[in-house]
């Protein structure tokens, strides 16, 4: 959407230098509102390009945005296109929800037009030049942005406007020097030093002008004036170049006031690449970056940007020189180093401050030596973008330090002495959204926003990648956005899309590849194949068969490199694009079975780590006898605590690589079964269902491919697990009883485990007449075994059926036994559920303490082992003695945290009840409204569920709400 005038209509003016006003045919409009003019400025300053929403709020309000702050920029602009209506090629035009553009010719805005003639001067000659200057210098009405609300403008904006400012005035004094007016250039230079007292190049210049004009004298003083003011106020000693000029015009040199390599003044380079017109994200990356480059020191400030290859180093290193060019009256070097040999490098860096040919000396260290002396008492920005390494870097640093050097690299230059590091990865996802929005235009992106988003997510948010994405839409004007994120939805061939002529991510990847020795390569190639995100550091090392040390050691390069990451926690992650890269060059350079060995290797730690992690968390589980080789190098827990720990960790990472495993045939359908059958008992209570469900599948069908009918069985028995745990009743019976009919009479814990949970599954269908016996009947297989915890386990749930009997003395007893059993093993499950099962007998004999005392313990266990089914049921106990005792409102708020823990754990058979039981309490202390939203929310889970358990839940409301 756009608004605010075309092609014809009154003509518009923009004034930034000075106050904030907008000029109609030569005089000013009525004057604007402080936030207004701050809007104006800021999208002025855009330069016809999107200015985010987000910028404006923070241009205008700093950190205290008002109530509805993007309300309130909407008002602004809004107001700005009534002012503007009819000024003709003034346009305000909309981006969607990220921000706003304002197109203008260039020449109506006294900045740009200012730039415009200070650029026509420095190619201009003789009295041209002051003519233009005067012109550029009549703009200044003022402080630049005069009537605008917030700082962002005079503390971001302002400081370079300033020193374009002072730079101009110079130019011009040594043009009228040039010129022969020499009594007006010292006047002028005169006024400048008044104005900024230790600025040592106008103090130079006017040095010059008077030592040149024979008033030695007072061009002495002026040396005196800056020593002092700089001593006093900074407490540093001038720089070199006015040192010496001071001790020429001591030694009477005449020529002491001509500078050499130009006439009137030294070589000021100017050799930074072209900025972008309005730069987009990394706002607080690029401000402090400004600081460090800035902060005055004893030595030259030397700071570092890393990151991988189409991370965006350059663009971000290029706009920072730019807004800190100010800074640096001497001029600002640059040089792209890659391959570059710093003896060149230096020889360039020499002719552009002026040095002849002749003078340049020939090695390494000569020509280093003489740079420093060159650099010595200037203020110079150095940008060296593209380092290979520390040894490319040192030779081009100058010594003074007044001077600045910023280096970009894909390595991180750790051997390099730098005052600062700044890594650079891909944008944030609204920042990614937001460039190529400034690419494609604001229209066309906030036509498409969900596959604007689905594309940046596919060229991972890296600039490289999204600038190629928007040159390709932008040479197929036809092609909706949704096509080529479709187009990039393939992982294989996503490479291949995101070329287009010289902007290719996979050559820029190639580049920091071809540097790794072979070992890294390796390493690279083969860590790319894992189906997991990231890899803890162990799994790395058995990953390539190398001791920990060795697979450290090539992490560290790929790191330095920018190929690798290393996360807080210790584990290895490629980037998406990179890990693509590194599979088509392990699909080039090794062998099937080399590929295959090392994802064996990685199945086999990952599934001795589970079971050495099981154990340590849930004590008694049936060990594993896995055929997988890798027990010796898997990991090792101390404590429960730490075994949760890892599983919490590597849960989706342990699924993902024995699933890949698995669809390779890299892992027996024994060993896949065991995995399977037990992740269920560390994700069953913790509502991990879909990667449960995962791996129970893909064992059924391991099994059945290689015709293993035991396999089969048990796998089938964690199909019918995970089916009951989803609430899928009939579907979990059936399962189950295929499993039972295949190990029926083999007195082993495989048929108990299937009878068992059988039995549960009539539990939830209210089948009470086969639950006891299919239960009995599997704890007496479990006796005869000397399956310890199964037996526990019978009886905790015998024990519970015998509570819903109204057996209590029995199920006391049955609880009893448990725990007796359990007290060896230390199976804090296990024990939680007797604890909870005896607080519900002591509950309904009336023995509120007794009750309390078991809840309390279930609830410690739960908290400890991060199991939120065994913390809402001792919770929902809890709350009902609360309940009993006529504490309502400590009962309402146990019973919220019970509904807490069910719905983390998405236990929706047992969050339904507890939502009924909410709304009564809430319905008897008057709080209507919560109690009917309760009971909403029981009625939809009730409808999910299905079954004996819904009509349960259905009764219960019929009464609450008939009542």
């Amino acid at each position: 959407m756009s608004d605010g005038g075309g092609s014809a209509g009154w003509s518009a003016e923009f004034r930034l230098l000075g106050s904030v006003e907008v000029v109609r045919d030569g005089r000013p409009l009525a004057s604007l509102a402080a936030q207004p003019r701050c809007v104006l400025a800021v999208l002025l300053l855009g330069a016809g390009d999107v200015v985010s929403t987000d910028r404006l709020i923070d241009a205008i309000w700093g950190e205290r945005p008002p109530e509805e702050p993007r309300n309130a920029v909407q008002v602004y602009v809004s107001r700005l296109r009534r002012l503007l209506t009819g000024a003709g090629s003034v346009v305000i035009g909309t981006a969607g929800r990220h921000g706003y553009r304002m197109q203008v010719p260039p020449d109506s805005v006294d900045l740009f037009r200012f730039r415009r003639l200070v650029a026509e001067a420095s190619s201009a000659g003789g009295a041209r030049v002051v003519d233009t200057l005067d012109e550029a210098l009549a703009l200044w009405r003022g402080d630049p942005f005069g009537g605008a609300a917030g700082d962002w403008l005079h503390r971001q904006v302002t400081p370079t406007l300033e020193a374009e400012y002072l730079r101009a005035r110079e130019e011009r004094a040594r043009a009228l020097g040039r010129l022969g007016r020499h009594g007006e250039a010292i006047g002028e230079l005169s006024t400048l030093l008044a104005d900024h007292p230790t600025h040592e190049q106008v103090a130079t210049s006017l040095m010059s002008a008077l030592h040149a004009t024979g008033r030695t004298a007072e061009a002495l003083a002026v040396y005196r004036d800056l020593r002092a003011g700089l001593v006093e106020e900074l407490g540093l000693e001038p720089g070199e170049a006015v040192r010496r000029l001071h001790e020429s015009i001591l030694a009477g040199d005449g020529a002491a006031g001509e500078e050499p390599g130009r006439p009137g003044g030294p070589v000021v380079p100017a050799q930074l690449p072209a900025d972008v017109p309005l730069f987009v994200g990394r706002d607080d990356l690029a401000r402090s970056m400004c600081d460090r480059l800035t902060a005055r020191g004893a030595a030259p400030r030397v700071v570092v940007v890393a990151g991988a290859g189409g991370s965006g180093k350059s663009t971000l290193a290029v706009h920072v020189a730019h807004l800190v060019r100010g800074e640096f009256g001497d001029g600002q070097l640059f040089a792209t180093l890659s391959a570059a040999d710093p003896v060149d490098v230096l020889a360039d860096f020499l002719l552009a401050l002026g040095t002849p040919q002749a003078r340049i000396p020939g090695t390494l260290e000569q020509r280093a030596a003489l740079f420093r002396s060159a650099t010595a008492g200037r203020e110079l920005l150095v940008v060296l973008d593209d380092a290979r390494d520390a040894a490319q870097v040192r030779p081009l640093l100058p010594g003074h330090a007044g001077c600045a050097v910023l280096v970009t690299s894909r390595s991180r230059l750790a051997a390099l002495e730098a005052t600062d590091r700044v890594p650079v990865e891909g944008l944030p996802a609204a920042e990614a959204v937001g460039l190529l929005s400034s690419m494609l235009g604001a229209e066309r992106v906030a036509a498409e926003p969900e596959a604007a988003a689905e594309l940046a997510r596919h060229c991972g948010h890296l600039p490289l990648a999204l600038r190629v994405s928007a040159a390709r839409l932008t040479n197929r004007p036809q092609w909706p956005i949704r096509m080529l994120a479709e187009r990039l939805a393939d992982e294989r061939a996503r490479l291949d899309e995101l070329a287009l002529g010289d902007l290719d991510v996979r050559a820029s990847f190639m580049l920091s590849y071809q540097q790794l020795d072979p070992d890294a390569a390796r390493a690279f190639r083969l860590w790319s194949l894992a189906a997991a995100r990231s890899l803890p550091e162990q799994a790395a090392a058995a990953m390539l068969g190398a001791a920990r040390r060795a697979a450290d050691a090539v992490a560290e390069t790929l790191t330095d490199l920018h190929l690798l990451d290393l996360t807080p926690t210790g584990h290895l992650r490629l980037h998406d694009l990179l890990r693509q890269l590194g599979r088509d060059l392990a699909g080039e350079l090794d062998l099937p079975e080399v590929r295959e060995d090392a994802l064996g290797r990685l199945t086999g730690w990952y599934a001795h780590s589970f079971a050495a992690a099981l154990a340590a968390a849930l004590p008694g589980v049936r060990p594993a006898r896995y055929l997988l080789p890798g027990a010796e190098a898997a990991a090792r827990f101390g404590t429960a605590a730490e075994a949760l720990s890892w599983l919490d960790t590597e849960r989706a990472a342990l699924a993902a690589v024995v699933l890949d495993a698995a669809g390779r045939n890299l892992i027996p359908p024994r060993d896949l079964v065991w995995v399977a059958a037990n992740f269920g008992r560390y994700a069953g209570p913790r509502g991990y269902l879909t990667e449960w469900r995962q791996l129970c599948r893909s064992a059924v069908d391991a099994a059945q491919r290689f015709g293993d009918r035991r396999s089969e069985a048990r796998a089938m028995i964690a199909m019918g697990a995970v089916a009951h745990r989803s609430h899928e009743l009939d579907a979990a019976a059936d399962h189950l009883r295929w499993a039972a009919g295949e190990v029926l009479d083999s007195g082993d814990p495989t048929e108990a485990t299937a009878i068992g949970n059988l039995a549960l599954v009539y539990e939830s269908l209210q089948h009470r007449g086969e639950v006891v016996a299919h239960l009995t009947r599997a704890h007496d297989i479990y006796e005869q075994v000397g399956d310890v915890r199964g037996q526990a386990n019978a009886l905790v749930h015998l024990g519970r059926q015998r509570t819903e009997l109204g057996d209590l003395d029995e199920a006391s007893s049955l609880f009893g036994r448990a725990l007796e059993l359990i007290g060896p093993l230390a199976a804090a499950d296990l024990e939680a559920g007797a604890h909870n099962g005896l607080a519900d007998a002591a509950r309904l004999r009336d023995q509120p303490a007794a009750a309390d005392r078991h809840y309390q313990a279930a609830l410690e266990i739960g908290g400890a082992t991060k199991n939120p089914e065994i913390q809402g049921t001792a919770l929902a106990g809890i709350a009902r003695l609360r309940s009993a005792a006529g504490r309502t409102a400590a009962a309402i708020d146990h019973l919220e945290q019970a509904i807490s823990a069910f719905r983390y754990g998405q236990f929706d058979s047992r969050l339904a009840p507890a939502l009924v039981e909410l709304g009564a309490l809430l319905r008897g202390s008057g709080q209507s409204e919560r109690a009917d939203i309760c009971l909403a929310e029981a009625t939809a889970l009730a409808s999910r569920l299905g079954g004996a358990e819904a009509n349960v839940v259905r009764a219960r409301i019929d009464e609450l709400t008939a009542g």
